[in-house]
């Protein structure tokens, strides 16, 4: 089947760590805890589960943003079940999962005991933070980009742009009472490797998709929270991917029993048509003041330039905190051989 889903449950934003995993594992009947102080051998495990589902089941991949191909977890929603590495599922969350099932991964490597040794994690988190802050001040920079565009738009235009598209991608489809499953996630996140997106993965199936243009400051994630709204009160399930930069506004809506998607199109995610169904709406074309870019030309250029600056000295924290990780858990072990033995187990006596 190899039919997989990519995107990120957890990520690193301006406003710190993120993690959007139990609203997307809530509703299983078995989740899955591998338990092992390397990101490495927990990868490999969840590699070995694809290996062995993917040709029966439509698989979910959670990328971490380790980066460098490392993975959250795995969904086989079809089976309601997920494998997932301890990392983002915490002793609490457990508790209040169903169906939890916690692997010692220390065991297969003939390991008596794991321990997460205080010292590293504590300089891995001291470096993200570090990462977060630069993130923090580039959103604030951001902000004043924003405030340059948003005293040149009319908000009435994007209001009434985003009220026809409603009426024109709900057409045919009844208001139902009912309560809309919604999964919170990201296309892409902030990794050691630079800014990443599965963008390109998402959109593939879909029939309809919108690229949101536009500038900062010019509505863009407020008229994807119209759209939600709209949505919502048709009863309809939404994949909602939040920002990975500011993690309060929206990047794209999804909705799969439409067969349509709607996101935010531009740097660093920058997309355009390629197929008859695709469609631009530009909002900085529709709302703002004609020749706002030329009239502030210089300050636009110098906003973005600090804070570009600042997004990438957050980046090189990041790719920091990741070589401190590596360096201090160099593998003394054959994990491919750990994965296999692994997954026997799953599959003798969990699947």
């Amino acid at each position: 089947m190899n039919n997989h889903l990519y995107y990120y449950v957890t990520g690193h934003t301006a406003h710190g760590y993120v993690n959007y995993i139990e609203e997307n594992v809530s509703e299983l009947e078995q989740v899955i805890i591998l338990n092992h102080s390397s990101h490495k051998l927990k990868t490999a495990v969840l590699e070995q589960f694809v290996k062995v589902m993917e040709q029966d089941e439509a698989l979910e991949i959670l990328q971490s943003p380790l980066g460098h191909g490392d993975l959250d977890g795995v969904i086989a929603r079809g089976r309601s079940m997920a494998v997932v590495a301890d990392t983002v599922i915490d002793q609490q969350l457990a508790n209040r999962l169903k169906g939890v099932i916690e692997i010692n991964l220390a065991f297969f490597m003939g390991e008596t005991n794991d321990i997460k040794d205080h010292h590293i994690w504590t300089q891995y988190e001291a470096l993200t933070t570090e990462a977060h802050d630069w993130f923090k001040k580039g959103l604030d920079i951001h902000d004043d980009l924003e405030a340059v565009y948003i005293n040149e738009m009319d908000f009435s235009k994007a209001d009434d742009c985003a009220e026809a598209f409603n009426k024109r991608v709900l057409q045919g489809n009844q208001p139902i009472d009912r309560d809309p499953v919604i999964y919170p996630r990201m296309f892409g996140t902030n990794t050691s490797e630079g800014a990443v997106n599965v963008i390109p993965e998402l959109i593939a199936p879909l029939k309809r998709c919108y690229y949101l243009k536009g500038r900062a400051g010019t509505g863009k994630s407020s008229f994807m929270k119209e759209v939600i709204e709209a949505c919502a009160s048709h009863g309809l399930d939404m994949e909602i991917y939040y920002c990975s930069f500011d993690s309060h506004s929206v990047d794209m809506v999804l909705v799969r029993e439409l067969e349509f998607c709607i996101f935010d199109s531009t740097d660093p995610h920058e997309f355009f048509p390629e197929d008859s169904g695709d469609e631009v709406i530009d909002l900085y074309e529709i709302a703002v003041a004609q020749g706002t870019d030329e009239k502030y030309a210089d300050t636009i250029h110098d906003l973005t330039t600090r804070y570009k600056t600042c997004m990438k000295r957050g980046i090189t924290k990041l790719k920091d905190a990741r070589e401190w990780l590596d360096e201090q858990m160099q593998p003394q072990y054959n994990q491919s051989r750990a994965a296999e033995d692994v997954m026997t187990f799953i599959r003798s006596n969990v699947l």
